[in-house]
């Protein structure tokens, strides 16, 4: 199966519906859920990416100099390990306003990871089978 799981600092789920050769790009449902205090945020939804996006990103995971940045095409969706005052942070962002301008929905959560959150991450984006 074409996805990506992991479940610290919380849980993200990917998975690969469709494909495009046009545009080397992928349609993903993701799932994200974030448990905070007493709250449980929630989010579902479909995106495309570029391949090239992909493949960015994942080489990024293994640079420690650059920050990896995962956007869809829309730029509505944001998936982001970087550095911050020399600690590893992992931040999720979702913004989209509608097509009149007058709803906007944005959520938004980062938080800092350690090493062996960051190995999870890293493999989860090596064991992907990429084709492109």
């Amino acid at each position: 199966m074409l996805e990506i799981k992991f479940e610290r600092p919380f849980s993200v789920h990917m998975e690969v519906v469709e494909t495009s050769d046009y545009l080397p790009s992928l349609r993903i449902e993701a799932q994200i859920v974030i448990a905070q205090f007493q709250h449980m945020f929630s989010y579902q939804g479909t995106f495309w990416l570029e391949c090239a996006c992909w493949t960015d990103f994942a080489n990024s995971l293994n640079d420690p100099s650059r920050d990896a940045v995962l956007n869809d095409m829309s730029n509505n969706f944001a998936l982001a390990i970087y550095k911050k005052d020399g600690k590893k942070i992992i931040s999720w962002k979702f913004n989209m306003t509608d097509v009149s301008g007058s709803s906007t929905t944005t959520v938004a959560f980062s938080a800092e990871i350690d090493d062996d959150m960051l190995e999870a991450i890293k493999r989860e984006f090596a064991e992907f089978p990429v084709w492109w």
